[in-house]
């Protein structure tokens, strides 16, 4: 699972910083409502990696897919869908064009889970790039509906898998982290590969 993150900045100064930095100058709206920093909640709007042509470009999507009603609960309003199942993915119907021809990465400063263990007030964890980079989260996007109200055009959700080693004692779940040497691989052909190896390592640190 994958319910909160930490944005990069994009006055950091490393590689990654400066190519969101320059993808960034071009966005219309302002980003409609981006923030370069800080911790990112669903709904909230974030920089999100696709494949543009032959390049790599970097485009503002809002986090959460449009959920669905709660026949218990009618009047509530849907949550959004922040998280799709890798092990699913390719059979449900809200993830399986995504999967197909919605590609794409999440990059992130570290992102964050919570462990409840023996009944105790909640522990909340930073999970970031054991060689002090960034992390690159599988991701998947699709048109948004309320592009009409003048909102962000398009949705991600993050893609995750059963939780490894390095993450199964806070959560079952963590999201799909992409080595760099397959961020290529996951936005174009190949993606089934990449979701059977392993991903990214990362560690544990208290947040």
């Amino acid at each position: 699972m994958c319910g909160r993150f930490a944005a990069i900045n994009l006055e950091d100064g490393d590689e990654t910083a400066r190519f969101l930095k320059g993808e960034a100058e071009s966005w219309t709206e302002g980003g409609f409502g981006f923030r370069a920093g800080g911790d990112v909640f669903p709904g909230d709007t974030a920089p999100v990696m696709v494949l543009s042509g032959d390049r790599i470009g970097a485009l503002p999507m809002k986090w959460g897919f449009p959920g669905f009603p709660d026949r218990d609960k009618p009047d509530r309003k849907p949550r959004p869908l922040i998280n799709a199942r890798s092990e699913t993915a390719g059979r449900l119907p809200t993830w399986r064009g995504p999967l197909k021809s919605g590609r794409c990465l999440v990059p992130v400063a570290g992102f964050y889970e919570w462990s409840h263990a023996g009944g105790r007030r909640a522990q909340k964890w930073s999970f970031v790039a054991t060689d002090g980079g960034r992390l690159f989260l599988a991701g998947l996007f699709r048109d948004n509906p309320d592009t009409y109200k003048g909102q962000v055009p398009r949705l991600f959700a993050i893609v995750t898998a059963a939780a490894d080693a390095s993450m199964e004692d806070v959560h079952d779940r963590m999201p799909v982290c992409v080595p760099r040497p397959s961020l290529d691989s996951w936005l174009g052909a190949d993606y089934e590969r990449v979701l059977g190896e392993n991903g990214a390592p990362f560690a544990k640190l208290p947040a």
